[in-house]
């Protein structure tokens, strides 16, 4: 799995290298190329933009990954509500607020 600020990295190299492309062809009037490069651009953009969670960044050990991938598939259960229900477990544990269950 690819981490958030690597992703940004990429996705930032590849829209500077596009954009280097483009100034290219404007200026050797490849026009064909231009637009397509622009074209490239646009969908960069566009994955940025749709593609920003409004959710903070977490990284978790590959094992718990793994673990939870498995568990949810074996469940039928969404990955997502998966991981939602196991962080609010911990952090019931780590307030207290629960009682164990011997």
């Amino acid at each position: 799995m690819v981490s958030a600020n690597r992703s940004w990295l990429l996705l930032a190299s590849a829209v500077v290298v596009a954009a280097a492309g483009a100034v290219d062809a404007a200026a050797g009037r490849v026009w064909d190329q231009f637009v397509v490069l622009l074209f490239v651009i646009v969908l960069l953009v566009m994955s940025v933009v749709l593609g920003r969670s409004r959710r903070p960044s977490v990284t978790v050990r590959a094992d718990l990954v793994r673990w939870m991938r498995d568990r949810s598939l074996v469940e039928g259960e969404d990955l997502d509500a998966l991981v939602d229900r196991s962080i609010a477990t911990y952090r019931e544990h780590l307030d207290g607020s629960t009682t164990s269950r011997s």
